[in-house]
C-alpha cells in the first residue's frame, strides 16, 4: 500500500511516530511511504521507513517558485504521482490540513492521529489483529501517549 505521512514541521516525537507507523504498517503493510521532505513529521516518517526498509518517495515543496502555493501544489503532487490508498496525519498545521482535505476530496482515506478517538481506534484495531500473535505492542518511551504533543517522548 502507498501511504502519504504528513504532519507539522515541529512535530518530532519520534516515539509516537514510530508507535502508531509500526501498527498501522501491520494492518496495512507500507510498499511506498511518500512525504514531503520537511522538518518534523516529514523526517521522522523517513527515519521510520529507512529502519522497516520501506522505499520512500519525497515531493519537496517549491517555495520560490511558487511562493505561498507551493504546500498545496505539492500536495497536489504527492496525491496525482504517489498514487496513495492512504494519508496519515501527524498534528501540524496549514499544509497538513490541506493534504488531508485533498485527498479526501480525492477519495483516499485519511487517519488523522491528531484526534485521540482515531489514536484510541487505530490502536484497538490493531490489538483486536495482533490477538493470539507473538508481535507487542509497539512503546513509547513515556508513559503516556504523545502524539498530540510536538515535543519528543525522550
Amino acid at each position: 500500500m502507498n501511504v502519504i505521512v504528513c504532519g507539522g514541521r515541529t512535530f518530532e516525537n519520534y516515539a509516537a511516530v514510530k508507535k502508531y507507523l509500526d501498527m498501522l504498517h501491520d494492518l496495512h503493510r507500507f510498499t511506498l511511504l511518500i512525504h514531503g521532505r520537511a522538518r518534523g513529521a516529514d523526517t521522522c516518517a523517513h527515519r521510520w521507513a529507512g529502519e522497516h526498509k520501506v522505499p520512500v518517495e519525497m515531493f519537496p515543496a517549491h517555495w520560490r517558485l511558487h511562493g505561498n502555493s507551493a504546500g498545496p501544489i505539492r500536495n497536489k503532487q504527492m496525491l496525482a504521482e504517489g498514487k496513495p490508498q492512504l494519508v496519515v496525519a501527524f498534528p501540524g498545521g496549514d499544509g497538513t490540513a490541506d493534504m488531508c482535505r485533498q485527498a479526501r476530496a480525492a477519495g483516499v482515506m485519511v487517519i488523522d492521529l491528531k484526534d485521540e478517538r482515531t489514536r484510541v481506534e487505530v490502536t484497538q484495531r490493531w490489538r483486536m489483529r495482533s490477538e493470539g500473535a507473538t508481535t507487542k505492542a509497539p512503546q513509547t518511551s513515556s508513559a503516556t501517549d504523545t502524539a498530540s504533543s510536538g515535543r519528543s517522548a525522550s
